[in-house]
């Protein structure tokens, strides 16, 4: 039952990161994004406010073209399987997502085409012909995850041709330095092609001053990395197409065969996603309530690697789209490492959720994800501290008290709480 609290009734949008679809989620996902907004977004509905939690997969990622590459299915047969396991994962851990939806379905195609459409209207977009890496041995060109190298930054290695994971930079992949083809392994050449570039310096302005009126609001290392990007480099122009055709077709005149580039849509699938929930609830025009009334509070929780993303692009574009609110806050966690090294898929050191919960059950896991939450630095999962804190403060403690409260009301007043004196 939601307690009414002093004030009115809030409008509240709550949304955790999009996951990828090609892999399963591990712990880190649960304890850096979705579980901390599931508590927030709980605590907001129990002070009577009207709040609800947004979220659903990244589907569009070149990341699954490879993974389905490798595994010889389909991109779609793919994101039909791990959209599944992803929403019992999600399910069984009691995450109370208002709707767990997908940026494949139309409504993000349309919701993609539309925004991107009155960018390119209001002068916000624009062609240029580039050089891209492409591989001569695969005949195709190389963005984003097709291609690794070394950070053009930070020197970090084996950094994929879009971000870099160490630093958190974003670059274009003709930037990589000694770059490889991630299929074949072959060094790329450079070829032209015309892409569509969103002009990302002539946002510059507004949100440094976004930034600087929410800041104050956020926690310190995101303030500070954001401010440092903007005020040291300032923002530069970014090329958002991209030539392949899984993904938003790009709806601009030269465009054919080209899809908007991953973050430059899958951002816009809270909007998406908003959009289904109110179509669930036969409200179909209800969505414009939490994203179009200045009176809604947006909070955006997310993982330290996807930072830029959300202090930066995302404001951008909805700035630069000027219908749309802007984040109040934007969460982010830092990472969770599992028994003193940095947690891993591809090198098999990680703890995959759905496998946990055939051993555990869900409260475990999710205590010990509050109790180690990487707020505000890097934690560490171990094992022998998982079944400490079980043993001794969940169940010792904690279930232990519950237990003898339920006992005495029963004992006492028959099993009904009694009124307050």
């Amino acid at each position: 039952m939601a307690l009414r609290l002093r004030g009115m009734v809030k409008r509240v949008l709550v949304t955790a990161a999009l996951p990828y679809v090609y892999a399963p989620r591990h712990f880190g996902h649960l304890a850096g994004a979705y579980l901390p907004a599931d508590i927030y977004v709980r605590y907001r509905r129990l002070k009577g406010d009207d709040a609800i939690y947004i979220c659903g997969t990244d589907e569009n990622a070149t990341s699954v073209l490879l993974e389905a590459m490798r595994l010889k299915i389909s991109p779609k047969e793919l994101c039909d399987r791990n959209y599944i396991i992803q929403k019992n994962v999600f399910e069984k851990l009691g995450i109370s997502f208002d709707i767990y939806s997908r940026t494949s379905l139309p409504i993000h195609f349309e919701t993609v085409e539309e925004f991107y459409k009155t960018l390119y209207d209001k002068g916000f977009i624009y062609e240029k012909t580039i050089k891209q890496l492409f591989c001569p041995k695969c005949n195709t060109f190389l963005p984003d995850r097709f291609v690794k190298g070394v950070c053009p930054y930070c020197e970090a290695p084996d950094q994929y041709g879009d971000v870099c994971e160490k630093c958190g930079r974003w670059y274009d992949a003709w930037e990589l330095k000694e770059p490889k083809c991630t299929i074949c392994g072959t060094k790329p050449v450079l070829r032209e092609s015309l892409h569509y570039f969103l002009k990302l310096s002539k946002l510059t302005d507004s949100v440094l001053q976004y930034v600087k009126l929410k800041g104050s609001n956020w926690r310190k290392a995101t303030l500070n990395k954001t401010l440092s990007w903007i005020m040291k480099e300032g923002l530069k122009d970014k090329d958002i197409t991209r030539d392949y055709n899984w993904g938003p077709p790009a709806p601009f005149p030269k465009a054919k065969g080209q899809v908007i580039y991953n973050w430059a849509e899958n951002l816009l699938g809270y909007i998406s996603s908003t959009k289904h929930w109110a179509i669930e609830k036969n409200k179909p025009e209800m969505w414009m309530e939490y994203w179009k009334k200045a009176d809604t509070e947006l909070y955006c929780f997310i993982g330290k690697d996807n930072l830029f993303f959300h202090t930066i692009l995302f404001p951008a574009l909805l700035i630069a789209h000027g219908d749309y609110i802007l984040p109040e806050n934007v969460v982010v966690s830092e990472f969770v490492n599992l028994e003193g090294e940095k947690l891993s898929t591809s090198r098999g050191w990680v703890i995959w959720l759905h496998e946990m919960l055939e051993k555990f059950h869900p409260d475990m896991i999710r205590y010990y994800a509050i109790v180690i939450a990487p707020e505000h630095r890097d934690t560490d999962f171990k094992w022998k501290d998982f079944q400490a804190k079980v043993n001794n403060e969940l169940i010792a403690n904690l279930a232990n008290f519950v237990n003898r409260v339920l006992t005495l009301i029963h004992k006492v007043s028959g099993g009904s709480v009694p009124e307050p004196c």
